[in-house]
């Protein structure tokens, strides 16, 4: 039942009222909507009285309230809802001028009792402002200028709050402000780098885009051309008109896988037949699963000579490489492979080498064969992007000539 005075109900307080948790509401009990000012209340002496000092007419018409205010009795209860000489110690006395006052004013004076919002308001205030806080973190806004408008958002949480408590309306500040501030500083991080990684695989798709338009219409055009010709030729060799046929398919091939690798974010290496291999697996793996897919081709003529294949395959430091970096030394050995295929002409014998020596990682790839394009091997895209690749790993890339024969191609750098 709620307590009231003629019309005016005095709000009761209960175990979970505005700020309180599982507090004692036992008695009657109501929120005390204290009185601003360092001195709301008129205070005499008992001294002051005895001796004729006060005025009657002060105490006319008057609540008079008589007690003891000295330090020495201990009643004094603690709160910072009043200002003075000793702000957030109030004593017994006035605790009980306050209480009276409120009462008094809301009845005869219509003065607003403090009022708190049913729980399931309150939940709702607190999650607003949360969704307000992940709303803001997806904004597309720079670190600057969004902290900036995150603390603004705070303090009109802060604000909007006071206005309500103006108008006797006491709702749940320190948990909105922290559901607001608390979700705008731990997300932003996470939705900043998904619309700084959208904008790198836009980026990368209109570069794929351009790249195979000027492909399209150079030389693939041409192709198309020669392929007109060939077959119309009947003196020439069937097999060429196959041969061109394919090399159409794998350059535009090429551009669809470079397309979907561009759109993906998954973390793999795709080879050639669509082949997929898991970044995510230790590095020697990967490189193995490498291995064994590019000695499978079988458009390399001097793969089929390769009579002995001795390979080395052991756990590497790979604590701080990132997918791409991961992706670009699959790469690197693909491409080592390659060339032992295309220009290794009369191999026998192929040694690979992906394993931990001393403090440094170790990708080798030696062969026998005879170097007939050695001008090219050594100066070739594959080349420039071996050393771009030592250049960001701080290591080092070289291609040497063996004796009596062979290339050995090898990619080394430092373990972190």
């Amino acid at each position: 039942k709620r307590m009231a005075l003629g019309t005016t109900e005095l709000n009761p307080f209960l175990p979970n009222t505005g700020g309180y948790v599982q507090a004692d509401a036992r008695g009657e009990q109501i929120l005390i909507n204290f009185r601003s000012g360092p001195t709301p209340f008129k205070v005499v002496t008992y001294s002051a009285v005895q001796s004729g000092e006060v005025d009657p007419a002060l105490l006319q018409n008057r609540i008079v309230l008589i007690g003891v205010t000295a330090p020495s009795v201990k009643d004094s209860v603690n709160t910072a809802a009043t200002s003075g000489l000793n702000p957030g110690l109030v004593t017994g006395i006035e605790l009980q001028a306050h209480a009276i006052s409120q009462i008094v004013s809301a009845v005869l004076d219509g003065r607003p009792l403090l009022r708190v919002w049913p729980d399931w308001l309150e939940y709702v205030w607190i999650v607003s402002w949360g969704f307000l806080g992940v709303g803001l973190a997806r904004l597309k806004l720079k670190p600057a200028r969004y902290f900036v408008s995150l603390f603004a958002l705070g303090a009109g949480v802060i604000g909007l709050s006071y206005g309500f408590l103006l108008t006797s309306w006491w709702v749940p500040v320190v948990p909105a402000v922290a559901a607001c501030l608390l979700n705008g500083v731990i997300l932003y991080p996470s939705f900043r780098a998904r619309h700084e990684l959208t904008l790198r695989l836009n980026e990368r798709q209109q570069l794929i885009e351009r790249t195979f338009d000027q492909i399209h219409n150079g030389p693939l055009q041409r192709l198309a051309t020669l392929l007109a010709r060939v077959s119309e030729d009947p003196q020439l060799p069937a097999t060429l008109h196959q041969e061109l046929r394919s090399l159409n398919r794998e350059l535009r091939g090429i551009y669809e896988a470079m397309r979907q690798e561009a759109l993906s974010t998954d973390s793999c290496l795709r080879l050639e037949g669509n082949r997929r291999i898991r970044l995510e697996q230790p590095l020697h793996e990967m490189l193995y699963e490498v291995y064994e897919y590019t000695l499978e081709r079988t458009e390399f003529p001097y793969f089929k000579t390769i009579r002995f294949r001795i390979r080395k395959f052991e756990p590497m430091a790979d604590q701080g490489l990132s997918c791409d970096r991961r992706r670009a030394l699959g790469r690197f050995l693909e491409e080592a492979l390659c060339n032992v295929g295309k220009y290794a002409k009369g191999c026998s014998r192929l040694v690979v080498t992906c394993a931990q020596e001393g403090s440094e990682n170790v990708i080798r790839v030696v062969d026998n064969g005879t170097a007939a394009e050695t001008a090219q091997r050594r100066t070739g895209r594959g080349t420039q992007q071996a050393l771009a690749l030592a250049q960001r790993l701080k290591g080092q890339f070289q291609r040497t000539q063996q004796q009596p024969k062979g290339m050995c191609s090898e990619l080394r750098w430092p373990i972190r």
